[in-house]
Formats: C-alpha cells, sequence, structure tokens
C-alpha cells in the first residue's frame, strides 16, 4: 500500500512538472553590447537588431526610453558620462522580452 500511494505522488510531481515545463514562454534574445556603436557625426548609438523585436527599450543612466528600431539618437545628451542598457521587445505575447543588455558606457564631451 505504501509503495502504491509512494508512486502515485511521484507520478503527480513528475506530471506537474511536465505541465510546467510545457508552459514556460520562451525569451527572446539579449541584445549584444558588442554590437553597439556610436556614429560620431549623427550622435546615434545603433545594435545589431533582435529577431521578433518589435521594438527596443533603452535605459540611458536612470531614464527609459523607447525605439521601433535598433537605435536611439543621442544628440541631445548634455556633456557627461552615460551608463546604457538595452532590452529587446517582443513582437509575440507567448515570448517574453529579453534582459538587459550589459552596460555599455558612452561619454559625451
Amino acid at each position: 500500500m505504501k509503495k502504491l500511494r509512494l508512486l502515485t505522488v511521484l507520478s503527480f510531481i513528475v506530471g506537474c512538472l511536465m505541465i510546467l515545463g510545457c508552459c514556460q514562454k520562451s525569451t527572446l534574445a539579449t541584445p549584444d553590447i558588442g554590437t553597439f556603436k556610436v556614429n560620431e557625426t549623427t550622435l546615434t548609438l545603433t545594435w545589431t537588431g533582435v529577431d521578433n523585436a518589435k521594438g527596443y527599450k533603452i535605459m540611458v543612466n536612470t531614464e527609459e526610453y523607447n525605439s521601433k528600431k535598433p537605435s536611439y539618437p543621442m544628440e541631445k545628451l548634455e556633456a557627461g558620462v552615460y551608463t546604457i542598457t538595452v532590452k529587446a521587445i517582443s513582437a509575440d505575447e507567448k515570448v517574453m522580452d529579453s534582459e538587459w543588455s550589459a552596460p555599455f558606457t558612452y561619454e559625451r564631451e
């Protein structure tokens, strides 16, 4: 009787784990800081786009901005040092947004 009960409990746990595994959403790739580039003429930050992203959130120090393209115009930034991170926003509600990128440091003279 104890073996049957143990088998039932283990079967229930395995079933729950299988259901949880199937229900987890996938996540977009994180924007790659290695592709971040600043065009010094236009003062635009660009990076390689993430597949299936409908846009991006850009965090400049503590301010958050939105962009539909993998770029951010920085000509309005005053002189100073800025820490910038980027997050891809999913176009599919079944896929989660990416994690924030590694920090990118930019100094505006």
